[in-house]
């Protein structure tokens, strides 16, 4: 019988029937539970409403190299109880992804030491999904022998008696591995020795949560070197420190580790060139100390004493709390109104006594509006300048600092005057209590 042509759409309206079905990728699989039951390996699986029971049924269905997906409907329970009980077979591509959250998620017991969950088709997935161990001593639960595979489930010993030995385990045609594992043991358990072993794998990428005690080591490259291997996540080892978070049994291979390990409260790195250790903080707390000494030469804070009428003897800044290192500098504001002679002085509260902070008095009569006041060398001479720009020698002449103890620090002059100054100093403190304010 001669194929039925239809009608389609478009620019070429008869095609043969036969032409619909090239390309087609992405067939779709469930497994599990439904609306109306539980799952039955003698439907089609394709929909939700005619489920499988299994995931190893629903693999014999999917074809190899077209993006099948597989999902696993949420509550999805099973229990494997031989080697390769569940086997992606030559099916490359197809990817399981479990639906649900937390104790929704589907679950695989494995109930006998040598039952296994294969991955033998390259480019294969399982995702999002539980894997418990129902008799103590499970060799290994997963093992991959083929490229490009990715595995994101978790682990949940059943209890401190009931383990894996080794939760992922490799060929070495499983290269280009991606993992990401989180794995949940008991500190009082004894026959986990590894999350992952990692036999001759070349290139993989790895993130791993661990919780537990693995006797030989959370990850480790056994049998043959491993090469180009990226491993990251949180490790509690429980009574080893470092030791027993990555381990190269083998020798030889090329690898790095960078996390946290719980048993030693420390970000840790290393790898096949650079033996795993913690960061070192001793080197952050020196170079915050070097720069907290350099800072202490910057000026930190300024503070500004309004202009005023002079008076004679004018409180301009205040002190409290601890000494401060400063800089004084006024600003003339209003024209110095007649003759009179100036000087920095300070009233100490301990000792008690008023002394001069520049070398003697200074004219600054009729200083027009403009001039600055400031103390030049080693004995304070009090300066004013008129040209509106002070340009000085530092290698000559220099500010003076001043080291100035808890008190008050005045502007005195002969005799009253007319004239306005703005003052300001700007200063660092030489204790946390100390303070400096504008005098009222």
């Amino acid at each position: 019988m001669s194929e039925r042509v239809v009608t389609v759409g478009g620019p070429d309206p008869t095609r043969l029937l036969s032409e619909f079905g090239r390309n087609i990728a992405g067939t779709e699989f469930y497994v599990g539970p439904n609306a109306t039951g539980a799952g039955d390996d003698e439907r089609a699986g394709r929909s939700k409403e005619s489920s499988l029971a299994t995931l190893a049924k629903a693999l014999t269905l999917t074809t190899a190299s077209k993006n099948d997906i597989i999902y696993l409907l949420p509550g999805h329970a099973e229990t494997l109880a031989t080697a390769g009980a569940v086997t992606w077979g030559s099916m490359i591509g197809v990817r399981v992804i479990g639906l649900g959250v937390g104790a929704l998620r589907s679950t695989f017991t494995f109930s006998a030491v040598d039952a296994t969950m294969t991955m033998t088709a390259a480019s294969g997935s399982i995702e999002n999904v539980i894997i418990i161990p129902s008799i103590d001593a499970v060799v290994s639960p997963i093992v991959v022998s083929a490229a490009d595979c990715r595995i994101d489930v978790e682990i949940q010993d059943a209890s401190a008696t009931i383990e894996c030995e080794c939760g992922i385990l490799t060929t070495a045609a499983a290269e280009r591995l991606d993992i990401n594992l989180k794995y949940r043991g008991f500190i009082a358990g004894n026959a986990c020795v590894n999350a992952i072993r990692l036999v001759g794998v070349d290139t993989a990428r790895i993130n791993v949560d661990f919780y537990g005690v693995a006797s030989t080591s959370i990850v480790e490259f056994h049998t043959t070197a491993c090469h180009d291997i990226d491993i990251t996540g949180k490790f509690y080892n429980d009574g080893s420190s470092l030791t027993k978070d990555v381990v190269d049994t083998v020798g030889g291979s090329t690898w790095s580790v960078e996390g946290w390990d719980g048993n030693s409260n420390a970000n840790f790195a290393g790898g096949d060139n650079k033996a795993i250790a913690a960061d070192d903080v001793s080197v952050v707390a020196a170079d915050t100390t070097a720069i907290l000494a350099d800072t202490a030469a910057i000026p930190m804070r300024c503070v500004e004493k309004a202009a005023d009428v002079l008076t004679g003897a004018d409180d301009i800044f205040t002190i409290t709390g601890g000494p401060v290192r400063a800089r004084l500098v006024g600003i003339v504001t209003t024209v110095i109104g007649g003759a009179s002679n100036a000087k920095l002085t300070m009233t100490t509260d301990d000792p008690a006594a008023t002394v001069d902070l520049s070398a003697g008095a200074v004219a600054i009569d009729t200083d027009a509006k403009g001039t600055s006041y400031h103390s030049l060398g080693a004995t304070a001479v009090f300066t004013p300048v008129t040209a509106g720009m002070v340009k000085k020698d530092p290698v000559t002449v220099d500010e003076t600092y001043f080291i100035l103890p808890i008190g008050t620090v005045h502007f005195h002059n002969s005799a009253a005057q007319t004239g306005e100054v703005t003052w300001y100093m700007t200063y660092e403190a030489l204790s946390p209590s100390s303070v400096v304010a504008a005098a009222a």
